[in-house]
């Protein structure tokens, strides 16, 4: 009903007007801005809305999408109104939706609408909000409206909060001289008759456009005595329409029952209005009603939501009823649905298989929400029994695929209500899984899984998949690949299913034989190299890629997770995006990509923040103090570990703070603290984890420990490097993981380092380095690489060898100027200084002095990309990169792409 917005007797609101115009200067200037509109309902925010967007609509294009009180039901059906949007899940959505808006601005600046927010279906807000945070130096400004009192806003809380890039507006009551103004075609108030109105009101716009409809002038005018006993909004609204002609009245009750805009013609029908245009008329005049033109014709509605609740709760059961089996039978026999079921008096098991059998069309087509529903409803109407039951299990089973977990939630009582069956445990579990009570789950989940009956071996073999799960994540590798197992061998099984049971069972496998197995296992279902994968397995390929770095298999896992992420970017589901990221990011550390790292983990944690995964961020930012560490940016690492350790949860398993504890120890490692690196490792290590009976599982990556092997020995507690050498490699034999280069440098390190190392034992140290250069591969982790050699050089030299150890330490210096590795280029370079051979004045990096966003960009554009090629790496717009890429050239002088990149290929 916006399309012809009607700003007709709008009063106030000045100041926020002059706020939303402040808005749109700065999105006009280039710089991306959000209004949010809040307030209670009828507190004005749509007339607001509407004059800020006439106001502005000469200036910028306007894109309004609007919801309403069935939005929910329909996933990504606001984020359509937008733009075409041809993905199913939120995060894809979001990127179509930034594509949408990148060709919009082509055509000038941006004004885009969201209404009613609280409304909005969860994908839809979360698509939104994907686009919306990553608008940088765009002219796009966002209007969205909400109730205050709505706390149901998906994660938009940090938008709304952050005051460099949203005004926040919150609507109050209108003041004294805002109803003199509102009231001044009815009638001129004096200040005293204003202020009475407005005691009355409490300032409350919609209660005070239906109070001045409803009262007659001399009623409004006088100054003196109490206007009639305060009523409802609902009781004022009715008394109003009262008024009104009969027909009028029943176009009113007709619409009410509808429940939304229509055409005149299909509401005069429901009603059995005669004259439709003459009722509607009458109707206009009261303000309460909106219509529009449409090319079928007259299109009306009620001008609020709150106006049509209010004359709908009026009607009496009986007309209510007829009304609704009279707009049954006019709207057809999908549309009528509803109707009929709020007409019916008692069990109607004809119309609960007309629900049920629309539900499954509509779980053909994946709409997952409306088949929910359409089973509620079922279940209401049904006969009670079994079958009334299954109807609320499938119900609330469809709400949890379709992520409408809150929704489901608030079943529980009635779900817990149901006679006991396998789709009564299945959703329970899943239910307490998602709330952390893992005891609780697993009990529902294994009675629903056991059952033998037929009548629910879906619902069997979908507890199966998700125990599966569930057992991996707590370490019982047998149990996860037993019920993964048993879900795989049920013929025909949806790929969703299939999907799930797969990476359930690569868990397994991972937490009982460790990642090698584990790949080995997932390879049989996916055994293409991973540019042949097809874009309807890339959850597959996410996984490989993830086990792949639990297999000491970085380069691998780089190549598996380079092409899911290239797969996503080209129209595959983008659920498992930010796994991809992350997972990269940490993979490109180990194999000395760390620019590119950067980039992935920067992007990995702007895709967790929309997402709410905190267990994500965190890993996200001990990859970004890894980094910064190595680099010797030490207060960038310090930050980062901090930013980490804010998001452990008190009391999580010692596996989840196993990435905290690597970063510090690789940020203590660059500093040269090994004390503090055993210091790390304690919890795991230590004493206290030996006599806990604290074990790794098999699922746990293994290179970090060459760090507590080092530092042990630069500590001199060879007797613990010797303790922790053997651990280190039985885990790695275990699991079969090769690591064999750095194993043996360690013994050779260990051996040479020992009090009272004899000639015999340098030399046999000597021999064992050369072994482990020989066994390194394209998978050795590149400090690894560094180490060997460093380790070889120093070794040389002091058997009197210098010019070959200079030669060692001359690969470990060029492999650490390329990485930026400064504190340990520092020690290398002393080193070669020590024995005679000038190590050169390391380069500073020429990008050290940008932003984390300008670095991001420059080092993709040193690589070749163009603009548009850079903004779909970060997922930002052109507009994005063009002002990052200009902030970049003018701080470092230059001009071109080219004098960028021959800078770079300088340093």
């Amino acid at each position: 009903m916006a399309e012809q917005p009607d700003v007709v007797g709008f009063v106030g609101r000045d100041e926020e007007l002059a706020r939303i115009r402040s808005a749109a200067a700065v999105a006009l200037s280039g710089q991306a801005r959000v209004v949010w509109i809040e307030g209670p309902a009828g507190a004005g925010k749509t007339a607001l809305l509407d004059r800020a967007v006439s106001e502005l609509a000469d200036s910028f294009t306007v894109v309004r999408a609007e919801a309403d009180e069935l939005s929910a039901e329909f996933p990504l059906s606001v984020a359509r109104q937008l733009a075409p949007i041809d993905a199913s899940d939120a995060l894809g959505a979001g990127l179509q939706l930034l594509d949408g808006i990148v060709e919009l601005q082509r055509h000038g600046p941006l004004l885009l609408v969201v209404e009613d927010l609280h409304w909005v279906d969860a994908t839809s807000r979360e698509a939104v909000l994907a686009a919306v945070r990553r608008l940088d130096r765009d002219q796009v400004l966002t209007i969205v409206t909400s109730r205050a009192d709505d706390a149901e806003v998906g994660g938009w809380e940090r938008v709304r909060l952050d005051a460099r890039r949203c005004e926040r507006i919150g609507l109050g009551p209108l003041t004294v001289s805002d109803v003199v103004e509102l009231a001044a075609p009815i009638v001129a108030l004096s200040t005293a008759a204003a202020e009475r109105l407005h005691r009355h009101t409490a300032g409350h716009a919609l209660y005070l456009r239906t109070l001045l409809s409803e009262l007659r002038a001399d009623q409004l005018a006088v100054s003196s005595g109490e206007l009639p006993a305060p009523r409802s909004l609902a009781a004022t609204t009715a008394a109003r329409l009262a008024d009104a002609s009969v027909e009028a009245q029943s176009l009113a009750v007709a619409l009410a029952v509808i429940g939304h805009p229509v055409r005149l013609a299909v509401a005069a029908r429901v009603g059995a209005v005669q004259h439709p245009t003459e009722a509607l008329e009458s109707l206009l005049e009261t303000g309460f009603f909106a219509w529009r033109h449409g090319d079928t014709g007259s299109v009306v509605g009620f001008a609020h939501p709150l106006l049509r609740a209010a004359v709908y709760n009026d009607l009496p059961p009986l007309r209510r009823q007829r009304l609704h089996l009279a707009a049954a039978e006019e709207l057809g026999a999908a549309d009528g649905l509803a109707h009929r079921v709020a007409a019916v008096d008692g069990a109607d098991d004809a119309l609960a298989d007309e629900l049920v059998a629309e539900a499954e069309r509509e779980r053909a087509v994946d709409a997952a929400g409306s088949a929910a529903r359409l089973l509620l409803w079922a279940s209401g109407v049904r006969t009670p029994g079994a079958v009334a039951d299954r109807h609320l299990t499938d119900a609330a089973r469809l709400l949890i695929y379709d992520g409408q977990l809150a929704r489901a939630a608030e079943l529980r009582a009635e779900v817990e209500a149901t006679r006991p069956s396998p789709a009564r445990s299945l959703v329970l579990g899943t239910l307490d899984w998602e709330s952390g009570d893992t005891v609780a789950a697993e009990a529902e989940l294994r009675a629903a899984a056991d059952s033998a009956d037929p009548g629910f071996a879906a619902e069997s073999t979908e507890a199966n998949v998700v125990l599966a799960r569930l057992l991996a994540l707590q370490g019982r590798g047998p149990e996860a690949i037993a019920a993964a197992e048993r879900a795989l061998r049920v013929p025909g099984l949806p790929r969703r299913l299939e999907h799930l049971a797969w990476l359930g069972s690569s868990l397994g496998v991972l937490m009982r034989d460790g990642g090698p197995a584990s790949v080995a296992h997932l390879s049989t279902r996916l055994p293409q190299p991973a540019p042949e994968v097809p874009a309807e397995e890339v959850d597959l390929l996410v996984a490989r890629g993830a086990i792949d770095y639990f297999a000491a298999r970085p380069a691998a896992a780089a190549a598996d997770l380079r092409a899911a992420i290239a797969l996503i970017r080209a129209g595959a589901p983008a659920a498992e995006l930010h796994r991809a990221h992350y997972q990269l990011a940490q993979s490109l550390v180990l194999t000395g990509d760390w620019d590119e790292a950067a980039i992935h983990a920067h992007t990995a944690l702007e895709i967790v923040q929309d997402q709410q995964l905190v267990s994500l961020r965190v890993q996200a930012h001990c990859v970004l103090a890894s980094l910064a560490g190595l680099r010797g940016h030490w207060d960038e690492a310090d930050e980062q570990l901090r930013r980490a350790m804010d998001g452990v949860a008190p009391g999580r398993v010692l596996e989840a703070l196993m990435t905290p504890m690597i970063a510090r120890a690789t940020i203590a490692r660059a500093r040269g603290d090994w004390a503090d690196i055993l210091r790390a490792f304690e919890p795991l290590l230590g004493e206290a984890a030996t006599r806990a009976g604290i074990r790794l599982t098999m699922g746990t990556s293994l290179e970090w420990w060459a760090m507590v092997v080092s530092a042990a020995i630069e500590v001199g507690d060879f007797d613990e490097a010797t303790r922790q050498l053997d651990s280190f490699e039985r885990a790695a034999v275990e699991r079969q993981i090769e690591l064999s280069a750095a194993l043996l440098g360690l013994r050779a390190r260990l051996l040479a380092a020992r009090p009272g190392a004899t000639l015999t034992d340098a030399e046999n140290a000597i021999a064992l380095l050369r072994q482990a250069i020989a066994q390194e591969t394209t998978e050795t982790a590149v400090l690894t690489h560094v180490e060997l050699h460093r380790w070889l050089g120093r070794l040389l030299i002091a058997r009197g060898a210098r010019r070959e150890g200079l030669d060692e330490l001359r690969v470990a210096h060029r492999r650490l100027t390329q990485l930026g590795a400064g504190p340990e280029l520092a020690r290398v370079a002393a080193e070669l200084a020590a024995a005679g051979a000038d190590p050169g004045v390391p380069a500073t990096s020429p990008l050290s002095t940008l932003t984390e966003r300008e670095t991001d960009v420059a080092a993709l554009v040193i690589r070749g990309m163009t603009n548009r090629e850079v903004a779909g790496e970060l997922y930002v717009t052109e507009k994005a990169v063009e002002y990052h890429l200009g902030n970049v050239y003018a701080k470092l002088g230059l001009h071109s792409r080219r004098e960028l990149r021959a800078l770079a290929h300088s340093a």
